[in-house]
């Protein structure tokens, strides 16, 4: 079950990271799925996003799963927008 607690842990540990900041505006977040899914929107500059990028993100998404939360059991997605439009996804199935 994803908490308020962890949302904004996870928000601040984003916008915080080295990997966002001064790249990216800060991440949108919000528990979706009756709190079993967690979906972060990113807005980039880019046209497209590159696997290595992609799979970064992700690895830093699950390092700031809070403690007492299993980052295994937690859903998430992340969703890249380039001037609003969607051009790329990434969810634990693609890792």
């Amino acid at each position: 079950m994803i908490t308020d607690q962890m949302l904004e842990h996870v928000v601040e540990k984003l916008s915080d990271s080295a990997f966002c900041k001064g790249r990216w505006n800060s991440p949108y977040a919000e528990i979706q799925d009756d709190f079993q899914s967690l979906f972060v929107s990113v807005c980039v500059d880019e046209k497209t996003v590159d696997a290595a990028t992609k799979s970064d993100l992700a690895n830093l998404l699950v390092s700031t799963i809070p403690p007492g939360g299993d980052a295994t059991l937690v859903n998430w997605m992340v969703v890249f927008k380039n001037n609003g439009e969607v051009i790329d996804s990434w969810a634990p199935y693609d890792l």
